[in-house]
């Protein structure tokens, strides 16, 4: 990880200093990027992380609702289909595991 400035640490959208003039930020970030080149992750680390975070979103879609919130209809055919197109997804994903 990074080490960063202040301002950086409280610019949680992209965690970057927005100040030309940050000479902390700057100087880490470059040295950091010339001495650990990024390891790109395997195709199965990337099917895996995919498919954990499609589980999360199919969790999410199946949480309880606030009383007097619940979904309408039609939010509730929406979240049906959201749901069939996580789990065409993952069979994708299994099926591109299994062509190695």
């Amino acid at each position: 990880m990074l080490p960063m400035c202040a301002e950086a640490n409280n610019n949680y959208d992209v965690g970057v200093c927005r100040r030309a003039s940050c000479t902390y930020h700057r100087r880490h970030t470059r040295a950091a990027i010339q001495e650990e080149p990024m390891a790109l992750p395997s195709f199965e680390e990337m099917r895996h992380r995919a498919y954990r975070l499609l589980e999360q979103a199919e969790d999410e879609l199946r949480s309880d609702w606030a009383p007097g919130t619940g979904p309408n209809e039609k939010q509730t055919e929406a979240a049906s289909q959201a749901r069939e197109h996580i789990h065409q997804a993952q069979a994708a994903l299994d099926r591109a595991r299994d062509r190695r």
